[in-house]
């Protein structure tokens, strides 16, 4: 898991909620990137590469039974 998709915040450490960033500021976005492609096996979460459209029509393809 990288650095961007950990978790935020916690509420109690007990507790199983968990909140994440999902509007992260630029700054985050950029460090996340710079962070992959510094790596020796170069990575990028795949989130850079769908529009919000995008995103909704992978959600649907990945409930698909099949």
């Amino acid at each position: 898991m990288n650095r961007a998709s950990q978790p935020r915040t916690r509420l109690d450490p007990h507790s199983r909620v968990t909140l994440y960033d999902h509007h992260p500021a630029p700054a985050d976005l950029r460090a996340e990137v710079l962070q992959g492609l510094s790596q020796t096996q170069k990575c990028l979460s795949p989130k850079f590469f769908f529009d919000r459209k995008g995103s909704r029509l992978f959600d649907a393809i990945t409930e698909v039974p099949e």
